[in-house]
């Protein structure tokens, strides 16, 4: 019953949406769109579930009904993800007199290798190196990791400063592959009380990139992190707040071997992203491509209020905002663009991307090797929608100063709405696997996002926000040259 009911909602909704033939970007289309995909019959839309198969036919209806035509032989771009991460029955840790218990003192990453590891103890401050400018920090400088378990802290030194150089070093995949590259045994991760209040195990489910780790990688408390460090005679909070003050790393050897076996289970599921296009129209530009983009699911990472993006637990949301209103952006600038009587030069593909939780796994699907050196410009719609209260749209860009500035003079003097133009590296944004291509990439949004009904969207604002992302992107689609990538400043991305 449930299934069927779903699939009267969306043959009603896409019937209704039928209706309309403007070919212009209205705020009744706008609503439309993110009143089903916001609707309480599509909460669950995991990844390989029902629902979001019924949101991605609705996405896949519409590219056409528009006219687009599909990127190879359909829309739906299959692919395997992750769905769920367990424990196996195999995990444990032992140290000396220590007792230790899974999920309560430590807790193997959904990264790891499962193998068994038995080795020496050391710690490497924040676990990082890299050299920018004036300031050099190794915290390997002055230990060696060889065959030994690494514990390293999470974060960086520097973390209330979002412009800080260690930022790109700091995730826990580059911390991973830097030991490994130290020929360490195996890492473990804990929490400085500085950056995380509250000691708490990440939810395995937080990462489904699904990719393994050739070493063993696990996250231990800090309780038990201080009894491993009893010999050395000091504890987490004191090697943090010594290496934040001083600015300095800290490295040592805690006396002590750790025994640990990993167990980790993932399991998987096909999935899809959906992608349609419109060819270019000039012989000589029509090669290069302008990727418009948003997300389709909203992976909702639940957090302790601290001073630090810490999440422990997880699920697929409904959130009208976060992203049905990027998803429903995507497809007024789709029709708009399949209806102008002026075809584009560039080619222009749209896509609508999987589960965002994955990390932009399915991004990776489309930066196949073959586009890499086509993708000439990213727009990515995000959270498009949320106006009562500063009316602003927000663009985060990555490319060469001239163009931002001409971004700026162009659209700031929008008559309903102020137009900011935020220069950096858009690290952790959903279209950070273009960025680290050096593809040149703007995110566009307006938030806060903390709007879970679509009554409450400014819809006519809405309008007005898709209709500059639409001249944009069209400027990109029509210019003689294309913009340049530019690294600047490093931009973290605030959760509410």
């Amino acid at each position: 019953m449930k299934y069927i009911a779903l699939s009267i909602v969306s043959i009603i909704v896409t019937l209704s949406s039928c209706s309309f033939s403007n070919s212009e970007i209205t705020s009744t289309e706008i609503k439309t769109h993110i009143s089903f995909l916001a609707s309480d019959s599509l909460i669950n839309r995991e990844s390989g579930s029902h629902e979001e198969m019924v949101v991605a036919e609705y996405i896949a209806n519409e590219f056409e009904k528009i006219g687009l035509l599909k990127f190879n032989d359909s829309f739906f771009q299959k692919y395997t993800a992750v769905a769920k991460i367990t424990e196996g029955e195999n995990n444990y840790m032992h140290a000396g007199s220590v007792v230790t218990n899974i999920n309560v003192d430590y807790k193997p990453l959904a990264i790891t290798k499962n193998t068994e590891i038995k080795a020496e103890v050391v710690f490497a401050g924040y676990g990082i190196k890299f050299k920018r400018d004036s300031l050099n920090w190794n915290d390997y400088d002055s230990i060696d990791v060889k065959n030994k378990w690494v514990m390293m802290l999470k974060q960086n030194p520097d973390t209330n400063n979002t412009s800080n150089h260690s930022i790109p070093y700091s995730n826990e995949r580059a911390k991973i592959l830097l030991a490994s590259s130290k020929g360490a045994a195996g890492v473990l991760f804990v929490s400085g009380s500085k950056t995380e209040k509250k000691d708490i195990l990440l939810d395995h489910n937080l990462d489904k990139i699904g990719t393994r780790a050739n070493i063993p990688v696990v996250q231990i408390t800090r309780l038990l992190a201080n009894k491993l460090l009893v010999a050395s005679g000091s504890n987490v909070d004191s090697l943090e707040m010594n290496m934040i003050t001083q600015m300095k790393p800290i490295s040592l050897n805690t006396k002590l071997t750790l025994d640990v076996k990993t167990d980790i289970n993932i399991k998987t599921v096909e999935t899809q992203n959906i992608i349609s296009k419109i060819e270019g129209s000039d012989p000589k530009l029509k090669d290069e491509i302008v990727l418009i983009c948003a997300h389709y699911n909203y992976l909702d990472l639940y957090r302790h209020k601290l001073d630090s993006p810490i999440h422990d637990s997880t699920y697929i949301s409904n959130i009208p905002i976060d992203n049905a209103s990027g998803i429903a952006s995507l497809l007024e600038i789709a029709n708009k663009m399949a209806n102008d009587k002026i075809k584009p030069k560039r080619t222009v593909v749209f896509a609508a991307f999987g589960g965002e939780g994955m990390k932009l796994l399915e991004s990776d699907k489309v930066i196949e090797k073959q586009l890499i050196d086509k993708i000439k410009v990213v727009l990515n719609f995000d959270m498009i929608g949320a106006l009562d209260n500063n009316e602003t749209l927000t663009i985060n860009s990555n490319v060469a100063t001239p163009l931002n500035d001409r971004l700026i003079s162009k659209y700031k003097s929008n008559e309903n709405l102020n137009v900011r133009v935020v220069k950096g590296e858009l690290v952790n944004f959903g279209h950070s696997d273009f960025h680290n291509n050096n593809i040149p990439s703007l995110y566009l949004t307006t938030e806060p996002i903390n709007k879970n009904n679509p009554n409450l969207i400014n819809f006519e604002r809405t309008k007005d926000a898709v209709e500059v992302g639409y001249e944009i992107a069209k400027d990109f689609i029509n210019a003689e040259t294309i913009p340049e990538f530019k690294k600047n400043k490093t931009i973290i991305p605030e959760l509410n």
